[in-house]
């Protein structure tokens, strides 16, 4: 019995397939280094979680003026009496 024919549309798709799957183990194996090497440049005792991060400036506190102004109303009373 004669083999049947591939078609040139299935050959291509085969080999994109196997493109596709060369290209997903070239990046699984990049990441995978990638990964050895962070956790090689992390210090022991530090959480890789906040390595990196660094602290911003502390959020104003919006009560600051109120307080302020009461102190001030407080005091003026106390002067005029």
């Amino acid at each position: 019995m004669a083999r049947p024919k591939q078609s040139g549309t299935k050959r291509q798709r085969e080999r994109t397939k196997l493109e596709q799957k060369k290209d997903r183990e070239r990046r699984k194996e990049q990441r995978k280094q990638e990964s050895e090497e962070r956790r090689a440049s992390i210090e022991d005792g530090v959480d890789p979680d906040l390595v990196g991060i660094v602290a911003g400036p502390n959020q104003p506190d919006p009560w600051a003026d109120d307080r302020d102004q009461g102190d001030d109303a407080e005091n003026d009373d106390e002067e005029t009496s």
